[in-house]
């Protein structure tokens, strides 16, 4: 797996001395684009595996497709998918990705790392993906899954972020408080 590991890494180094690789290696967007952003930004170590981030791809699409656009409307989504690719990104607009992106890495390792999957992969002598930051106070014996609990936190924290940063992302935001400033609208109404 190293072997594959380091030719595709040639291969992605020297683009420009294979076009074939380049026609043949058209990706659709991802908000991680690469390993390193995902061990880097993602804070999941896969040992800066291409070979894992390209198992993977199709995973982290899928969530992002439909996780992530739940999570945002479609119009913020498109704003960040405009503002990453021309590398435009405001720095507000680049927290959100940030947190989107450790929302990715660490939904896509709790579905490669559940309990079954660990098994099968210490069974097939194969990679465990693990968290470049563990916290002090988890349990390394807990049978949990911390991607799982990660995937919650970061999920919490885009809702967070896009609600207080509504206007600025381009989210349209809707008062939550009743309005009854107006003569049509009255919340009491006279016993005649």
């Amino acid at each position: 797996m190293q072997a594959l590991d380091r030719l595709i890494s040639y291969l992605e180094e020297n683009k420009k001395d294979y076009p074939d690789y380049v026609i043949d290696n058209i990706p659709r967007f991802c908000f991680i684009r690469n390993a390193a952003e995902f061990q880097d930004l993602g804070m999941v170590d896969i040992d800066y595996s291409i070979l894992s981030y390209r198992i993977m791809f199709p995973t982290i699409r899928q969530l992002q497709e439909h996780n992530i656009r739940e999570m945002i409307t479609d119009k913020v989504y498109d704003i960040l998918k405009e503002a990453l690719s021309e590398n435009t990104e405001t720095p507000k607009q680049q927290v959100l990705i940030d947190y989107i992106i450790r929302y990715l890495a660490n939904k896509t390792a709790e579905l490669y790392t559940s309990q079954k999957t660990t098994e099968q992969h210490v069974a097939g002598r194969t990679i465990e993906y693990t968290p470049t930051i563990r916290p002090i106070y988890q349990d390394p014996d807990a049978n949990g899954n911390f991607f799982a609990d990660q995937a919650t936190y970061y999920s919490g924290k885009i809702h967070t972020y896009l609600a207080e940063n509504a206007e600025e992302l381009g989210v349209e935001t809707t008062s939550q408080a009743i309005d009854f400033n107006s003569k049509e609208k009255k919340l009491f109404t006279s016993i005649s």
